[in-house]
């Protein structure tokens, strides 16, 4: 068990980091020293969606952030998170929905889209659609296996 609680801490210092990382770019952002300079109605739209999405990312690391603090101060939740990280049937469906892979390969779209949005507009809004697509999907196989299996 202290294992895990040691790999909860280290999770948790991961998305501390993210939230930090994600408040420092909105910070540069909303003084405009990073971004498109919004000339164009498309500019201010790109770079709102972008803003938004990382922002939505950084809101998801907070909750990740006050969940596994609440883990780690409750016994009875490490000990459910325990069992349920280390269920051999959720291990099962979770490799084969390609869950640790996909989330990874989503957040890197979403992370370079951003990147590109000011420097090209269908480069931002293919990545960011396509890593929308790929989690949605992910998501119907995991639902699908976790009704079938």
């Amino acid at each position: 068990m202290e294992n895990f609680k040691n790999k909860l801490k280290k999770r948790r210092i991961l998305f501390i980091v993210v939230v930090i990382l994600i408040v420092a770019v909105s910070i540069l952002e909303a003084f405009s020293i990073i971004g498109s300079s919004k000339e164009t109605f498309t500019d201010g739209m790109t770079d709102g969606i972008a803003w938004g999405t990382y922002i939505a990312l950084g809101f998801g690391a907070l909750a990740q952030i006050i969940r596994i603090s609440r883990m780690l101060t409750n016994e009875t939740m490490l000990k459910k998170a325990y069992n349920r990280e280390n269920d051999e049937r959720l291990k099962m469906i979770r490799s084969k929905a390609g869950m640790p892979m996909l989330l990874i390969t989503s957040i890197a779209m979403f992370v370079v889209g951003i990147a590109f949005s000011s420097i090209n507009e269908t480069v931002f809004y293919t990545l960011l659609a396509a890593g929308y697509v790929q989690l949605l999907c992910g998501v119907g196989v995991k639902l699908y296996c976790l009704k079938t299996m």
